[in-house]
């Protein structure tokens, strides 16, 4: 088995590389640091790259949220 390393390195030209960030098991709506559960959670380092984030669902009704980070133009062709 390739290491990602070497899978970046050896991938056939032409291919579109996207990584996913975050887990639907982390329990981040759940949690609280002292200034109360979160309202609203973003994957920040998904702007790098083309990147997607998951996390559990808000209203912990056993969903996903799947963030995207596009540029004003993917924005619109994406809607």
């Amino acid at each position: 088995m390739l290491s990602p390393f070497e899978a970046f390195t050896t991938m056939e030209p032409g291919r579109q590389i996207i990584s996913v960030a975050g887990s639907t098991r982390l329990g981040i709506y759940g949690s609280d640091i002292g200034w109360g559960k979160p309202l609203r959670v973003e994957i920040v380092t998904i702007d790098k790259d083309t990147s997607v984030s998951l996390s559990e669902s808000r209203d912990g009704t056993s969903g996903v949220e799947i963030g995207l980070c596009l540029t004003k133009d993917d924005v619109e062709r994406f809607g």
